[in-house]
């Protein structure tokens, strides 16, 4: 499934595609932000196991609030298809 997401970074309401991969155990997203590139990457790949949210990107350390407003707008977008 293909969404586009909005999240917060630094003050500034950022577009995202955002391709979600739904499994029964688990689901995996990759977020491509249309704009900071430089600072979010090409593309941010998380995973989503036991109820929790995981990823080896930068922007969890580098940019740790804008990680979480990701999360909070994945977490309304995949409640409706995970338990």
């Amino acid at each position: 499934m293909t969404k586009i997401i909005e999240f917060s970074h630094c003050g500034e309401q950022i577009r995202s595609v955002a391709i979600i991969n739904l499994d029964s155990s688990e689901c995996s997203v990759m977020v491509m932000p249309y704009e900071h590139k430089d600072e979010l990457g090409n593309s941010i790949v998380i995973n989503r196991k036991d109820h929790h949210w995981q990823s080896d990107s930068s922007i969890v350390d580098t940019h740790k609030i804008t990680y979480l407003n990701i999360l909070n707008q994945l977490n309304i977008l995949v409640a409706p298809y995970v338990n």
